[in-house]
């Protein structure tokens, strides 16, 4: 049986001035739990399967304390006392410096140390700040602490406070990068029967991937030319717009094209079929 070492922990207080919702704060531990689990990693020099113990030590009216503790033993390795007060140290000052730069925060300390915040941490972010965020008078304290085992005294050696500002600010500020990354996903749209005129092209079969020198333009889409590409599967269609006895450039090909989208914006073709022809002039 997993043997907790008891010096060192990490206390969250959550208060949220109200009731929290048991499905917000699974979330909230659960991306906790991730960011220790970063912390062990890094601090072991590798990847960890048992995740990290979380413990809710107490429980008050409006507030819960949650104490975050680590098993002695992971993946065969005895977490010494050494290892075990860096492991805390580093994950304590790993959340509040998220925190702090979703928020916005620019203090001396933080500074000496900036990380620039990842996606993963906007999403453990939301997920953290998921019991106060948007609560009136919200507050949340980041504190590491030392149980002294003889005594039974608590020492806080580290501690963090953030506001309801500060707590809404970092929300909005990892909703936002979370949204904005979603904008920036691929996005393909067929559109069906559209008059493609080429730009530039030549000779050689057309590609289904990687570099090409196919431009065209479609203008019920853009304008502006954009890279061609022709899948495997669709014949020689590619060979049919320009191995013959017109110039391609002189003709409109009735096309379906696959339209690939980054956010808003068209960045390539691929042309899935030929259905007619038409003289520019």
């Amino acid at each position: 049986m997993t043997q907790d070492i008891s010096d060192d922990r990490v206390e969250i207080k959550f208060d949220a001035h109200g009731p929290m919702e048991l499905s917000r704060l699974a979330d909230s531990f659960s991306s906790l739990t991730r960011q220790y689990s970063k912390s062990i990693s890094e601090q072991l020099g590798k990847d960890i399967q048992d995740k990290p113990k979380l413990y809710v030590s107490r429980l008050e009216t409006g507030s819960i304390i949650a104490e975050v503790a680590l098993g002695a033993v992971i993946l065969g390795h005895t977490i010494t006392a050494m290892d075990y007060s860096i492991i805390v140290a580093d994950f304590t000052a790993r959340v509040s410096r998220m925190l702090r730069a979703f928020a916005g925060m620019e203090t001396t300390q933080s500074a000496t140390r900036i990380v620039p915040p990842t996606l993963d941490d906007a999403r453990d972010l939301r997920d953290f700040l998921k019991p106060v965020a948007g609560r009136p008078g919200a507050n949340l304290q980041i504190k590491r602490a030392k149980y002294h085992r003889k005594s039974g005294d608590r020492e806080v050696l580290v501690e963090y406070e953030f506001g309801e500002a500060e707590v809404n600010r970092a929300a909005i500020a990892a909703e936002k990068m979370i949204m904005d990354s979603q904008s920036l996903i691929p996005k393909s749209k067929v559109v069906r029967e559209v008059l493609f005129v080429w730009h530039q092209t030549n000779r050689e079969d057309g590609k289904p991937t990687g570099r090409t020198g196919d431009r065209a333009v479609i203008s019920d889409v853009t304008d502006k030319p954009l890279p061609v590409y022709f899948p495997k599967g669709i014949g020689d269609v590619k060979r049919r717009m320009t191995h013959s006895d017109k110039n391609p450039f002189s003709i409109g090909y009735v096309v379906d094209v696959s339209v690939q989208y980054m956010g808003d914006e068209p960045k390539l073709y691929r042309v899935m079929a030929l259905h007619d022809t038409v003289p520019l002039d």
